[in-house]
């Protein structure tokens, strides 16, 4: 997972973030931005019992309803943490950054 369109997403969308998963705090999310990548999903299996899976298809699911379509600044900066976003990256869909493919509900 790429932590430089991680931080983005987190410091962008923390409150859509802490709205879809409403067992998190902002103590959860200082942990994940300050965290390797991988802190995300260890911090949604230990408050919510996912298994590895279940975690990636759930941030996968955020990604998709909260994020994906959004224009996302990958210039701005949070005034609560370091710069999180410097400019040279693309402004694109999120999809490519997925961890798993979408799943296909229906046929």
């Amino acid at each position: 997972m790429d932590k430089h369109l991680l931080t983005c997403v987190l410091t962008q969308f923390r409150a859509n973030f802490l709205t879809y998963f409403p067992e998190l705090s902002d103590q959860d999310l200082r942990l994940i931005l300050l965290g390797p990548s991988e802190t995300l999903l260890t911090v949604l299996q230990a408050h919510y019992g996912y298994t590895l899976a279940e975690a990636k298809a759930a941030w996968n699911d955020f990604v998709l309803r909260e994020v994906d379509g959004q224009p996302l600044d990958l210039s701005a900066s949070d005034a609560t943490g370091p710069p999180a976003c410097q400019a040279g990256r693309p402004r694109s869909s999120l999809r490519p950054w997925l961890l798993a493919p979408p799943v296909r509900y229906y046929q």
